[in-house]
């Protein structure tokens, strides 16, 4: 008799191991060529090697001197995936970057000034952090948002000096810890057609906003003597004058300002004895009061008539203070 087989199938298994990406090579910079301080000198690196596009380049303690001076000579665009800073002093100049998923962090323990003299273009949605209270990282350059957003974090300053632009919807959102926060200087300009939020810590806005608008969200801050266009305050705080280290005097001025009942106006005021007009805040446009709290400080007390809110005199004014 002929035995019964039974057919069988054998199937292959087949394993799939789905690697995680590649984390980006760090470059650390020491400033190894005593004439020239190019990034593209292999000998101003550790390893001694040019860093490849999409590494992490990080800028240590111990460097000094003209060593801090580190040059970008890289083709205008060339990508990287982050700048770290874990020592203070350096400024980085040079040719544009494209910057990647780690963007740009100082994170120097104690006090720390270091500054970007170059402008970036954000090729991911990406988080700058000054980690520390004493660091301080200065961007002068112009900062290209494309359609992304920008994250500013920690407890340390992070200043801007250039103009930020973008497409679609670029925003930034200030998430800084207590006493932390994000300027705009003088030279700066949120160019930006979208959203500038504070969420927590301060905006400090000595500066233009030139598009977009701006949401001063639940215990955070908006300080400075700067041109806002309009803004939304969510249970924050207007503090005019306000400065990275402190309240202050002066005059902010805004596009239409709305207001709700968690919200807190701190207005100092002096006058000096050229003025016989005083105010904090200059509105062109609606102003809705929502029954926010006015913190009133008169530093030196006016022998006439100030004024708290300069409204244009052509749009309406809404609601009153608690």
């Amino acid at each position: 008799m002929k035995p019964n087989w039974l057919p069988f199938v054998f199937a292959d298994i087949i394993v799939l191991s789905i690697a995680s990406p590649a984390r980006a090579l760090d470059f650390v910079w020491d400033g190894g060529d005593v004439i020239n301080f190019n990034w593209s000198d292999d000998t101003n690196w550790n390893p001694d090697a040019v860093p490849s596009a999409g590494s992490r380049l990080i800028f240590p303690s111990g460097v000094t001197g003209v060593n801090l001076g580190a040059i970008n000579d890289f083709p205008t665009g060339t990508a990287f995936s982050g700048l770290r800073f874990t020592g203070g002093g350096y400024t980085l100049s040079g040719n544009a970057i494209n910057l990647g998923a780690d963007g740009i962090v100082a994170d120097v323990g104690g006090s720390s000034n270091d500054t970007v003299n170059l402008t970036p273009a954000l090729t991911i949605d990406q988080t700058w952090t000054a980690t520390g209270a004493g660091n301080l990282l200065t961007v002068q350059g112009n900062i290209d948002l494309g359609v992304r957003k920008l994250v500013t974090t920690g407890a340390g300053w992070i200043v801007l000096g250039g103009t930020t632009s973008g497409s679609v919807r670029p925003e930034i959102d200030v998430r800084a810890g207590v006493g932390g926060g994000l300027e705009v200087l003088p030279t700066g300009v949120l160019g930006h057609p979208f959203t500038t939020g504070v969420t927590s810590g301060a905006l400090i806005l000595n500066g233009t906003m030139a598009a977009g608008s701006l949401q001063v969200r639940s215990g955070a801050i908006l300080g400075g003597t700067g041109t806002a266009r309009a803004v939304t305050c969510t249970g924050g705080t207007l503090a005019p004058g306000a400065t990275r280290s402190a309240l202050g005097f002066g005059l902010l001025s805004t596009g239409n300002l709305s207001l709700d009942a968690a919200s807190t106006l701190k207005a100092r005021i002096s006058k000096p004895a050229s003025q016989t007009l005083l105010a904090t805040l200059a509105v062109t446009g609606t102003v809705a009061l929502g029954g926010a709290t006015l913190d009133l400080n008169l530093a030196t007390p006016p022998d006439g008539i100030f004024t708290l809110i300069a409204n244009d005199g052509i749009d309406p004014v809404s609601g009153s203070f608690a």
